[in-house]
């Protein structure tokens, strides 16, 4: 299964999303789509996870390119915690050794690359948005 969106027979639409550094034990790591599945990502940073090619079509997205975050996630995903619930001791996950701020950095490639359509009025921060130079073209890569 996919470590960040698995899709299973199923018509999925993600907007405005952040799939960054994630981990999956069987298959994928990033976005999986299986039996038939199809995937709709608009204004979408997959980084450090992967995207099958047969996810659907991504649009005003960045893909598998460093998007500059201020901090990338410092993650170990052998690490587990003891946790007891009533009288029943369970190990959980505490993968996440140093947290990240997935913010974009200045220079980020993805800074205003998204489309203004479905993007929310404020950001995180609640800045207002749009906020730079604003493009309806989807997001190139460098030649």
């Amino acid at each position: 299964m996919g470590g960040g969106i698995w899709a299973g027979s199923v018509s999925i639409t993600a907007i405005n999303c952040t799939l960054a550094q994630n981990s999956s034990g069987t298959a994928g790591s990033g976005v999986v789509c299986e039996g038939g599945a199809t995937l709709a990502l608009t204004n979408c940073i997959v980084w450090g996870d992967g995207l099958e090619p047969s996810c659907g079509s991504p649009s005003h997205c960045l893909l598998d390119r460093d998007p500059l975050f201020v901090k990338s996630a410092v993650l170990d995903f052998d690490r587990f915690v003891g946790v007891k619930v009533g009288e029943q001791e369970y190990r959980r996950p505490d993968f996440v050794v140093e947290a990240p701020d997935y913010r974009l950095g200045p220079a980020s490639p993805a800074a205003d690359a998204g489309s203004s359509e479905g993007a929310p009025a404020t950001d995180i921060d609640g800045h207002g948005r749009p906020c730079g130079a604003v493009s309806e073209e989807p997001f190139k890569e460098d030649a």
